[in-house]
């Protein structure tokens, strides 16, 4: 993202990529279908200028949302003040592409055309939720706003396909890169 998390998360060692001069184009909108795809430097407050022309926007609200981009709260797992109303980001991403450590490029979400490293990924997170589903169980905490970390409550139960877009939502970019999103979206609220 651009560094804006309000938890300190982009603070201390290591590298921190702003994608939001190069990376902030917004590609198609289905209003039908209430999707958008975009970049990851894409502003919120801009996407949803954008979006105002087909009475949608991007559900998460965040305090920062003049500046936060939106690969930065996919990396978070942001939510914002509606959250018990909408979710969190997780609950509005469809679609993932994703720089690995590797250098590849994958895509994660329904267009991913049997790609193998995909299918490896997913059966491996599924792999190990089924082995330590139990601990997962005892160890995650039951509450609506648990966004950050590694996902593993997300997965869903054991012996079914493990969505690696659950594991990848507040994962901070350590296990991929956004370079392109798919979204969900929400007709604009009539009040607010």
């Amino acid at each position: 993202g651009a560094g804006t998390g309000l938890t300190g998360g982009a603070i201390g060692a290591g590298v921190k990529l702003d994608l939001s001069r190069y990376m902030n184009g917004i590609g198609a909108v289905d209003a039908e279908a209430r999707t958008v795809e975009v970049e990851p430097g894409v502003v919120l407050d801009e996407l949803n200028a954008h979006l105002t022309e087909y009475g949608l926007q991007f559900a998460a609200d965040v305090a920062t949302s003049s500046r936060a981009t939106i690969g930065g709260m996919i990396a978070n797992n942001s939510c914002g003040a509606h959250s018990i109303v909408y979710g969190r980001t997780v609950d509005h991403v469809v679609e993932l592409t994703v720089a690995l450590a590797d250098g590849r490029v994958v895509t994660f979400g329904p267009s991913r055309e049997n790609d193998d490293r995909a299918q490896f990924l997913e059966a491996e997170l599924g792999r190990i939720r089924d082995e330590y589903f139990g601990e997962i169980e005892r160890r995650f905490p039951k509450v609506m706003r648990s966004n950050g970390g590694y996902g593993l409550d997300r997965l869903g139960p054991p012996g079914t396909p493990a969505d690696p877009l659950k594991i990848l939502c507040g994962s901070e970019g350590t296990l991929g890169i956004v370079v392109r999103a798919k979204l969900r979206l929400v007709p604009i609220p009539r009040c607010t």
